[in-house]
């Protein structure tokens, strides 16, 4: 599943992007998104692993996370290309701005 994150520039949308994947997002990569996954850990499934003893090891579920450009209040004739990279996600995740 891909997540994209999307908000107005300087909400916050990088530094959530971080926290979720780890990564650190890439000044080179604003104007088209960075991808980056998250994995999803399970004890259950550590537990069964651990009985189970499976040949081919244990693989945790993984979510993409798509870090978006911002989008601009001013300049909204910029704002449909920015919106069209969250075309290929599967859901969103909106980033609110909660500073004065």
């Amino acid at each position: 599943m891909k997540i994209g994150l999307v908000g107005f520039s300087g909400s916050g949308k990088s530094t959530v992007f971080q926290w979720l994947t780890g990564a650190a997002p890439d000044p080179s990569k604003v104007q088209q998104g960075q991808m980056a996954m998250a994995d999803v850990p399970d004890e259950r499934l550590d537990k069964m692993s651990a009985f189970f003893k499976p040949k081919k090891g244990t693989k945790h579920a993984a979510i993409a996370f798509l870090d978006t450009p911002g989008l601009m209040v001013d300049e909204r004739k910029d704002n449909a290309r920015r919106l069209g990279i969250l075309r290929e996600a599967n859901g969103l995740l909106v980033v609110l701005n909660g500073f004065s």
